[in-house]
C-alpha cells in the first residue's frame, strides 16, 4: 500500500447490508463495517497480511449459546468475507472457539453447519473451553533472518496467564457450567451476571489479579522466552494494543461476545499492527 503510515491506508471495506428481516418492529437492516482502533509500527513483515482472532465460543444454539446473540455470527462471518478472505490473508483462531464446557461438540456442528466446517480452513489453537480438542497449545512466525530461523510472533490463547483456568481449571470450569445449566432453565444471562459477582474471582471483581498489566507482563515474558518482537493473546474479552517497555508489542485479540467491544481482530501486515472492531447498525423503517 502507498501513503503515509496510519489508520487511514487501510480500507474500511464496503458497507455490508443484509437482507432485510422482518419483525413486530417492522423492517431492519443491519450494516456493517471494520474500524481501525489502534496500530503501532513493528519491524515485521510477514508475506500475507495476518489475522488474529479468538474467544467466539460457538454454543449448541441454545439459550447458553452467547455467540448467536446479538448479530455476533453475522458479525463474524462478514469478517471472513469482508477481511480476511478479499487480502488472501492467513488467519489464526486463538483458542476458545468452541463453548465445550457447556455442550459437545457435535450439536456445534450440527448447529452451524456450513460455519462450523468453514473453520477448518483456518489455523486453530486451542484455549481453555475447548482444551480437549487436539489443537497446538500456540502458534509462531518464523521467518529467516540473516541465514538463521527467528522467531518474530508468538500467539497462544492466554490461559496460561490465569491461574483460575490452568493451574485451578476446575473453578473457571464450575462456573461456567453452572451458569449453563441455569441459563437452560430459564434465567438469563447468568455467566455475565457471575463475571460481575464480587463471590468470585473475575477481572472485574479482583483486577489486580487480572489487570492489563498482569496479561502484559505474561506477554513480556513469552516474548522473551522466544525472541519474538510481538505477542497475540486473547482470553480476557478485552481488545489491547500496547508497546511494553522493554519493545515487546502485545496485542489482544478481544472477543466475538458480550464485551465492550464486540467483533475485535489483530492485523499484522506492512510492518504494522493494528487492532480493529466490526461496527454493526441495525436501522429500523
Amino acid at each position: 500500500m502507498e501513503g503515509d503510515a496510519g489508520p487511514q491506508k487501510y480500507d474500511l471495506r464496503k458497507l455490508q447490508e443484509d437482507p432485510c428481516l422482518q419483525s413486530s418492529k417492522g423492517t431492519s437492516q443491519l450494516t456493517m463495517k471494520a474500524e481501525c482502533i489502534a496500530e503501532l509500527a513493528v519491524d515485521v513483515h510477514p508475506r500475507r497480511p495476518l489475522y488474529g482472532a479468538s474467544d467466539l465460543h460457538l454454543g449448541d444454539g441454545g439459550p447458553a449459546d452467547d455467540f448467536g446473540e446479538d448479530d455476533h455470527r453475522d458479525a463474524f462471518e462478514w469478517f471472513l468475507e469482508h477481511e480476511v478472505e478479499p487480502d488472501g490473508g492467513d488467519l489464526t483462531l486463538l483458542g476458545d472457539v468452541f463453548e465445550l464446557w457447556q455442550c459437545d461438540l457435535a450439536p456445534i456442528q450440527e448447529h452451524y453447519g456450513n460455519l462450523f466446517w468453514r473453520l477448518r480452513n483456518y489455523r486453530l489453537t486451542r484455549g481453555n473451553h475447548d482444551s480437549r480438542l487436539r489443537m497446538p497449545p500456540d502458534w509462531k512466525l518464523i521467518e529467516e533472518e540473516h541465514g538463521r530461523p527467528k522467531v518474530q510472533l508468538v500467539a497462544e490463547h492466554g490461559h496460561r496467564a490465569d491461574p483460575l483456568n490452568s493451574s485451578f481449571i476446575f473453578v473457571g470450569w464450575t462456573v461456567t457450567v453452572v451458569a449453563g445449566v441455569l441459563e437452560r432453565l430459564g434465567f438469563r444471562d447468568v455467566d455475565k451476571k457471575a463475571w460481575h459477582s464480587k463471590l468470585i474471582p473475575t477481572p472485574i471483581t479482583r483486577p489486580r489479579r487480572f489487570s492489563p498489566e498482569h496479561y502484559a507482563n505474561y506477554a513480556r515474558r513469552l516474548a522473551r522466552k522466544t525472541g519474538a518482537e510481538i505477542v497475540i493473546l486473547g482470553h480476557t474479552h478485552k481488545p489491547t494494543l500496547a508497546r511494553l517497555e522493554d519493545g515487546t508489542v502485545y496485542a489482544n485479540c478481544g472477543c466475538w461476545v458480550d464485551a465492550d467491544v464486540p467483533g475485535s481482530f489483530v492485523k499484522v501486515h506492512e510492518g504494522r499492527v493494528s487492532l480493529w472492531k466490526v461496527e454493526r447498525s441495525r436501522r429500523w423503517t
